[in-house]
């Protein structure tokens, strides 16, 4: 007995202790610190890694289902206690109980594996209430029956239970818990014979009654700590997503409505084109200059249709991406060439380095994207004998492609806005207009393949675009 309560008294004086530490304000541990008995530093990265570690045992946030979190952390809080109760069980004489806790501990210890590395949650739940309530309509007849301390555990079992289980089996646990608490009291009544009295004393009655009490309080309060600082991080996490398929929703509106009149105005240009063929009144010189017109203008819309489909297409089917190692040589130069007759068009010098054997893990399909993009916009953008150039070399750490022009350039209040949907339409040097799609698709298919893409620019004096992808 002497042993127990020396073994209480030093529990009590390192639970005061870390709550003074915890407790103490910025200013007492400053001054700690300055006479040498404290390092606030290394404490707190010290704190930092436990939490890392505490993390990791659970499982991480965006790993984990909040379900198998909860049931995670109740198996490692379950281990404790039950781990504590087996020599505190011994102590105060009660062998059977001890002994069903060094079963019950090694059970826990069992379906944390089964939950944390191998998935098996649903299957770890269901044996773990099970068990448990067997478990502990055992111990009530070897530790007092209905004197001692066994009742209180079936209102934590329940507790737990009902927190980590599915919603379907929230009757059937409270029914079976119910009926094996009644079912054990009532043998009691009518065999009291069965019943081990292990209770010498009043004080064993009250030091079993206390501890069982205590733990019940301490897993309760940390159990609702846990759950309302999930609920709040669910909460926030939801408000976030929330707000930003809002944003996302009226950029899309807003795309749209663009979209909607930039593609009627050339499919209007070439309904009257046809009208004014029909009455065959115009030169050979104006019906040039209106093909070319209209050339561009279909360009353009097909352009952006393409860009559109492609977005759409991903908005859809947001799946993993296919990735393969490979050389990515001929791709850059067959989408290089499709934009010849483009160049020629518009007088642009149209320049390329492409080193044949360069390779990198992409998905040439958004690898095509990207550069057909880029190329679209740099001839955009660029003047009349101008030049544009696009490059592919094998960089230090990674395959490197760069589209470089010396058209018009950008100013520095364009840059935060560049790769979103916010950047607005915009108008190439032919009155080229454009709603900043392709250099959305061009990040989002970028960052997609694991890659990075960034660019130097300023106004009136052209721009750079670089794209790098990781060899493997």
């Amino acid at each position: 007995m002497q042993n127990y309560f020396l073994t209480l008294r030093i529990q009590y004086l390192i639970t005061v202790s870390i709550l003074q530490c915890y407790l103490m304000n910025k200013r007492e541990c400053a001054d700690l610190e300055k006479e040498g008995y404290l390092n606030v530093k290394s404490n707190m990265e010290f704190l930092k890694k436990c939490r890392s570690r505490m993390r990791w045992l659970i499982g991480e946030n965006d790993e984990t289902a909040l379900e198998m979190r909860i049931f995670n952390a109740m198996c490692l809080l379950g281990i404790i206690i039950t781990f504590y109760n087996i020599p505190f069980n011994f102590i105060v004489g009660l062998k059977v109980t001890a002994f069903i806790f060094i079963l019950i501990t090694g059970f826990l210890s069992f379906l944390y594996y089964l939950s944390r590395f191998k998935s098996q949650y649903k299957y770890s739940v269901l044996a773990c209430g099970v068990l448990l309530n067997v478990l502990f309509a055992i111990n009530y007849f070897y530790a007092d029956g209905v004197s001692g301390a066994s009742l209180l555990s079936f209102t934590l079992l329940i507790f737990l239970i009902i927190i980590i289980s599915p919603k379907r089996l929230y009757i059937f646990w409270v029914l079976l818990i119910f009926l094996t608490v009644w079912i054990i009291m009532m043998y009691e009544y009518l065999y009291p014979e069965s019943v081990l009295h292990t209770y010498s004393n009043v004080q064993k009655t009250i030091i079993d009654m206390g501890s069982t009490v205590s733990i019940n309080i301490i897993v309760i309060a940390l159990s609702l700590i846990y759950l309302k600082k999930e609920y709040y991080r669910e909460r926030l996490k939801s408000n976030r997503n929330t707000v930003a398929l809002k944003d996302l929703n009226d950029k899309k509106t807003k795309l749209f409505s663009v979209l909607s009149h930039d593609i009627q105005t050339p499919l209007h240009s070439i309904n009257a084109y046809l009208e004014i063929i029909k009455s065959d009144s115009i030169t050979d010189q104006e019906r040039k200059l209106m093909e070319s017109l209209l050339s561009s203008s279909v360009y353009n819309i097909q352009e952006m249709l393409s860009n559109i489909l492609h977005w759409s297409k991903g908005q859809l089917h947001q799946g993993e991406i296919l990735l393969d190692y490979q050389n990515i040589s001929v791709t850059v130069g067959e989408t290089f060439d499709l934009f010849r007759q483009e160049a020629a068009r518009k007088g642009i010098r149209y320049i390329s380095n492409i080193d044949d054997h360069v390779k990198a893990t992409v998905n040439i399909g958004m690898l095509r994207i990207i550069i057909r993009n880029l190329i679209a916009n740099a001839l955009k953008f660029t003047e009349r004998g101008g030049t544009v150039q696009l490059s592919l070399v094998d960089g230090p750490s990674g395959a490197l492609i760069e589209v470089k022009d010396n058209g018009q350039g950008m100013g520095e209040e364009k840059y935060s806005q560049l790769f979103s949907l916010d950047i607005g339409p915009t108008y190439g040097t032919s009155n080229e207009k454009g709603v900043g799609l392709g250099l959305y698709l061009c990040k989002q298919y970028t960052v997609e393949q694991n890659g990075e893409i960034w660019f130097n620019s300023r106004l009136g004096e052209g721009s750079s675009f670089f794209v790098r992808f990781p060899y493997r």
